[in-house]
C-alpha cells in the first residue's frame, strides 16, 4: 500500500484525502487515520468534491467522511450532495423497474446491468453506487419492439439513422441502443440497452458476451424484485468493462473490482471467477487489477502468476489517481494503450491492434447522415471513413448535446 504521505506528495492533498477515504470504506485504514489527516491538512474541499464527482464516487466518500468528524461547513455541503446522489440512485432505481415492468407487459424480457441491480448485489444497497443512467440487457431480436414501447412511453431514441439503415448488422457494429426522456430543460433520464459487453474493436472474445445471458437471480431494487444477471457473471461483466473498454482510468473502476473480489471470495464463487479469467486472457488485467487495489486502496495483495513491469503499474496509478477525467481524445488513446498493455499474449496483441484498425474501416452514423448509399455500395463506406473520420471528426459528445438541444 503506499503510504498516504506519499500520495499527497505525488498526487495532492485531495486526492489522497479522497483515497484514505476509500481505504476507511474498504477497512484497509482506520476513521481516526481520515480524522487526523483532514485536521493536520488544509483540503480545498471543493477539488475534493470535484475529484468524487469526476470518478463517480461520492456516495461512498461522502459516506465515509459524514461518519466522522469534519468541519461543520463541509458537512453541510457533503449532505447536499450525498442527498442528491441518494435521489438520483433512488429514481434511476425504480425507473428501472417500472421499465422492467412496462417491456414484461408486452412481451420483452430485460435485465439490468450495472447501476442499482450491481450495486445492490455487490455494495449491498442501491445507494452506495453511484449511477448516472439505465443500463438493461435485451435480446437483438426485441429490439425492434423495444423502440416502439420506449417511443410510445415519451423516450427518445438517440440514433434511428444507422439502425433503420443497417438493420441486423446494427448488432455486429454496436453493443447498445440508447433513449433519452426529456423533462423540461434537463434529461430525466437515459437508458442503454445492451447485447454485449464491449464494442468489437476491443478485440474481446464474442463468446464472454453469453456472461450476459446465463443464469438470472432475484434482486430487491427500489420496491420490487427484478432478475437479473447472477452475481457471479455480472461481476465477471463488469471486470471485463472496467479493463477492457475503461482501461482502469478511474477510482471508480478499482473499488468496483474490489467488491466484485470481495464477494466472490465470500460465496464461494472464487475457482470459477479463476476460471474465466483464464479462458478470456485476462490474466494479466486480472494481475494488474489486483496491484492497483493493493497499491490504491490498501487490499491484500492477491499471488498472481504474472509478471508486471512496475513502470506499468506506475502508468495505471498516474491514469487512475488523476483529478480531472473527461471524454477527450486523450483519454481515448489512454484507453487504447491500457488496452494493448493488459493483454495476456502477442496474439492477444495482434488481434487488438488488428480490431482497431479494422474499426478505422468501420462506418458510423457520422457517415450515414453525410449519404446513405444503396446496400450493394456499402463497401464504398469502408473506403471512406478514415478519410471521412480526418476531415469531419465525428465527437459523440457534442452531437448527443445537439440532439439534447434539439428535443427539448
Amino acid at each position: 500500500m503506499i503510504p498516504i504521505e506519499l500520495l499527497k506528495k505525488d498526487y495532492g492533498t485531495e486526492m489522497a484525502l479522497v483515497v484514505l477515504a476509500c481505504r476507511v470504506y474498504c477497512n484497509s485504514s482506520p476513521p481516526a487515520e481520515l480524522e487526523n489527516y483532514i485536521a493536520e491538512n488544509n483540503a480545498d474541499w471543493k477539488l475534493v468534491c470535484t475529484i468524487c464527482r469526476n470518478h463517480s464516487i461520492r456516495p461512498v466518500v461522502y459516506k465515509t467522511l459524514l461518519s466522522i468528524k469534519i468541519p461543520v461547513e463541509i458537512e453541510k455541503l457533503l449532505k447536499q450532495e450525498y442527498f442528491t446522489c441518494t435521489l438520483k440512485n433512488w429514481k434511476l432505481a425504480l425507473e428501472t423497474e417500472r421499465i422492467i415492468g412496462l417491456l414484461a407487459e408486452n412481451g420483452v424480457q430485460a435485465w439490468p446491468y450495472k447501476g442499482s441491480a450491481f450495486s445492490r448485489q455487490f455494495y449491498g444497497d442501491i445507494i452506495s453506487r453511484e449511477s448516472s443512467d439505465i443500463d438493461l440487457i435485451i435480446q437483438p431480436v426485441d429490439l425492434d419492439k423495444v423502440i416502439t414501447i420506449m417511443v410510445k412511453d415519451g423516450y427518445q431514441p438517440e440514433d434511428m439513422i444507422s439502425y433503420p439503415y443497417l438493420k441486423t448488422k446494427y448488432f455486429q457494429f454496436n453493443k447498445d441502443f440508447n433513449f433519452n426522456k426529456i423533462a423540461g430543460k434537463e434529461r430525466a433520464f437515459h437508458i442503454e440497452f445492451h447485447w454485449r459487453i464491449t464494442e468489437n474493436h476491443f478485440g474481446f472474445p464474442k463468446n464472454a458476451n453469453s456472461l450476459l445471458y446465463n443464469n438470472s437471480e432475484a434482486v430487491l431494487l427500489a420496491k420490487a424484485e427484478v432478475n437479473t444477471i447472477i452475481a457471479t457473471n455480472h461481476g465477471l461483466s463488469i471486470f471485463i468493462h472496467h479493463s477492457k473498454k475503461d482501461g482502469f482510468t478511474s477510482l471508480k473502476n478499482i473499488l468496483d473490482i474490489n467488491q466484485i473480489n470481495t464477494l466472490s471470495k465470500k460465496s464461494g464463487d472464487w475457482n470459477y471467477i479463476k476460471k474465466n479469467i483464464t479462458d478470456f486472457h485476462l490474466k494479466k488485467a486480472w494481475a494488474i487489477s489486483h496491484l492497483l487495489s493493493y497499491k490504491i486502496l490498501g487490499i491484500q495483495e492477491q499471488e498472481n502468476d504474472v509478471d508486471i513491469l512496475e513502470k506499468v503499474i506506475s502508468r495505471f496509478l498516474n491514469q487512475i489517481l488523476s483529478v480531472n477525467i473527461v471524454n477527450t481524445h486523450t483519454l481515448k488513446l489512454k484507453i487504447i494503450v491500457s488496452g494493448f498493455l493488459i493483454c495476456d499474449t502477442i496474439n492477444d496483441k495482434l488481434k487488438f491492434i488488428f480490431a482497431f484498425i479494422k474499426n478505422r474501416f468501420t462506418p458510423t452514423i457520422a457517415d450515414f447522415k453525410i449519404i446513405r448509399l444503396p446496400h450493394s455500395l456499402f463497401f464504398i463506406y469502408n473506403i471512406c471513413k478514415p478519410l471521412r473520420s480526418l476531415i469531419m471528426p465525428y465527437d459523440v459528445i457534442k452531437e448527443k448535446r445537439k440532439l439534447f438541444e434539439n428535443n427539448r
